[in-house]
This record gives structure tokens, sequence and C-alpha cells, in this order.
């Protein structure tokens, strides 16, 4: 027997399990094959669909309300409101204030440094939110924030950097913007089951963040004040419940003319702590009546001499018309600079005030400032009359040189 003949017995043997299976499968799939229904006739399909659907019903025309009927534009009244506030301080509260009507708790964070600290809050009975710290590097829910400076929306779950207790349907964080950067941020959510309105508080801090960058401008803006608007609702076919023609006097109102202090030019960093009037003594005051000596005994002395007058403070040269801008400039600058400082350290500053040491408390954020204004402003005329420190005393010494203690 040849090797040709050996090789195709062998591999006979091998496969002929296999030609088995082959013979197997062909007869398993004509068998699968003759299973598989034929196509759907596509026209038999689309009337069948069409069929199954129902004719739409007409569109009713929504009924008018009734006559007279009013509504409050609550958003509106508090916009308006934020843009009438004549300082930063007030803005705030206002903007908490308001958060009221759209969340069950809110937080509102000052950023400083790499740190977000609560500065008001409402809803988180019976914790201390006041002492919260945020940590805007570690968290990567504020990392984000910081990043792309728009609101973030969570549901079901507390950010990390909330100690609070219990759960939460949704929550939001929003930052607040001053000059494009983000100088707060307000956290809201709705508790376990309540409200949480995140689009009217979103416009309630873009609001808030434009009145704090417009704020140097409000001379020039001369906001209205807000009024709660009530107006009737006109629906569908509705005729006006007036003529479109009216006269002047029942379509426009006539504005209040608006003090000259309520548009005083603010810094949007306004301190927040308030200022307290110094104790002084009365100069009206009389002297208690001494008592009663005998004749005899009054031994007349000679009159004490006459106090020295008070030196007069030197007089400054007048500011030349040319240069006031630039001096205005000046002063509001080293104002703004003091009342940021005044904003993020209100307890020392009290301290400060009461020790008469402020200049040593706050030493590294004076001089910062200092180093920023000469840097801004080196006119010998505006170094002469020393701007930074007149902010100094009237701002953060509440007008009292000695409490800096320098």
């Amino acid at each position: 027997m040849s090797n040709k003949d050996i090789i195709r017995e062998r591999l006979g043997e091998a496969l002929s399990d296999l030609n088995i299976s082959i013979t197997s499968l062909k007869d398993e799939l004509s068998r699968i094959q003759a299973l598989v229904p034929a196509p759907p006739d596509l026209d038999q399909v689309a009337a069948a669909v069409s069929d199954a659907i129902p004719e739409p019903e007409p569109v009713k025309a929504e009924a008018p309300p009734a006559q007279g009927q009013a509504f409050n534009n609550k958003l509106l009244y508090h916009v308006g409101k934020l843009e009438y506030s004549s300082n930063q301080s007030e803005i705030l509260k206002e903007l908490m204030e308001y958060i009221r009507e759209y969340a069950e708790r809110a937080l509102l964070y000052i950023v400083k440094d790499d740190n977000g600290k609560v500065w008001n809050h409402f809803g988180f009975d019976g914790q201390s939110p006041q002492t919260w710290t945020a940590s805007l590097s570690g968290d990567p829910l504020l990392k984000r924030l910081m990043a792309n400076r728009s609101r973030l929306i969570l549901d079901g779950s507390l950010p990390g950097f909330i100690p609070a207790k219990g759960g939460v349907k949704r929550c939001m964080v929003s930052p607040l913007l001053l000059k494009g950067k983000v100088a707060a941020f307000v956290y809201a959510d709705s508790g376990a089951d309540g409200k949480l309105d995140h689009y009217s508080i979103d416009i309630l801090i873009r609001t808030a963040s434009l009145v704090l960058d417009l704020m140097p401008l409000r001379q020039k803006r001369d906001p209205q004040p807000p009024t709660l608007e009530e107006a009737g609702i006109i629906g569908f076919g509705q005729a006006a419940s007036s003529p479109i023609e009216q006269e002047p006097e029942e379509v426009f109102e006539e504005a209040e003319e608006i003090p000259v202090e309520a548009v005083e030019e603010e810094s949007p960093l306004e301190r927040t702590a308030a200022s307290r009037p110094r104790d002084t003594a009365r100069l009206d005051e009389p002297e208690p009546a001494s008592a009663p000596v005998e004749p005899a005994e009054v031994v007349e002395e000679a009159p004490p001499p006459p106090p020295p007058p008070p030196k007069a403070a030197p007089e400054e040269e007048p500011v030349p018309p040319e240069e006031q801008k630039e001096h205005e400039g000046a002063k509001r600058f080293a104002r703004l600079l003091i009342q940021e400082i005044a904003l993020y350290h209100p307890d020392e500053i009290e301290a400060g005030r009461t020790n008469k040491n402020l200049y040593s408390v706050l030493r590294d954020d004076i001089e910062r400032s200092r180093e920023a204004f000469e840097q801004r402003y080196q006119k010998p005329s505006i170094r002469k009359r020393d701007y930074f420190r007149k902010a100094l005393v009237q701002y953060l010494a509440d007008g009292d040189p000695t409490a800096l203690g320098n």
C-alpha cells in the first residue's frame, strides 16, 4: 500500500464525523429557513399603523381669564430691588432674602484665596453653617465651578463640601461674578422634598453680579425705585379692558426725584461690619454744682492761664482742574482697597478698634493694598495728599487715627 493510499484512508476516517455534522447542519438550516416568515407588505403595514393612531383632537382655545385678573411678578420686583441697592452688603443680604422664595435652604460663600467661607445662610436649623468652609481646589465640583463659572446642578445627593444632615432631592451651585471673576457662590437645595427653582435663583445671582459691576456708574444709571407690578392678564381673543390710546398721565407716573445720598457712588466691596459712632463727651453739659463753702475759708487763687489755641491744620493747595478727575479716581481706588479689607476681616477690625492696634492686626493686607495704590498712582500731587492713609482712617478706623496704633 502506497503512502498516498495510507494518507487518504487516514483523512477519510478523520473527516467522516465532520461530513456527518455538516450534513446535519444543512438539514437544520433548511428547517429554520422554512420557519422564517416572508417579509411584510409595506402598504399593509402602513395602513394598519395609520388605523391604530387616533385622530388628533382639535385644540381648544384657552378660556380668557376673568376681567380684572391680576398677577404679582415677584421675580421682576426682586431684580429691581437688587438694582436699586446702595452698597455691596445690601445687595448680598437682599439676594439671600429673595432666594428664600425659590429654595428651601441656601448658603452664600465668600471666596478668599483658595477657600469659600459662609457669609449668610438660611434653612439649616440646628446646625452651624457659619463655621463651614470649602476648599476650592480640593473639591471637584468647586474646581469645575471656578473653571466654567456657570451653574451646576446635582440630583439626589449633597456635594462633598456641604456637611449638612439629611437627604436632598436636588441642589445647585451658582457663581457670583465680580469683574469676570468668581467672588462668591451660592449653594441652594430643595431639602428632602421641597422647592428649588434654579432658573429664578440663577437670574437673581446674575443680576446681583451685574449690579456689583455697574455700581461705580450708579450716578449715571439713575435706577428707578422698584415697584411690585400688578396688571390684568389678556388672554387669546380677549380685548383690553381699556382703550389703547390713553392720556399720558394715566400711562406714566411721574418719577420721584432720588436724593443725592441714595445715588452716591459706593464700592462693590462695601464693608460688612457696620460702623459705630465713637462716644464723645457732650460740650454743652453743665458742670456739677460745687458744695457751698464758708466765705472765710475761700482762698482766692489766680485764674489759670487760658489754654493755647489749637493749631490749625495746614490747608492743602486746591487740586488743579486738569487733575481733578485723576484725584477723584485715586480717592475712589483707595476706598475700594480699604473696604475690601473690611469685607473679609469684620471680626479683626472690631477687635482692632477696641485695642487700638488695627495696623498690627491687618499689617499684611494693609501693606499689600498700599503697594497696589502706589503702583497705580505715582504722581507727586497725589502722593502728597496721602489718600490711602485718609481712607484707612475713615473706613477702617471709623475716623479715629489712634485706632490704627501706628
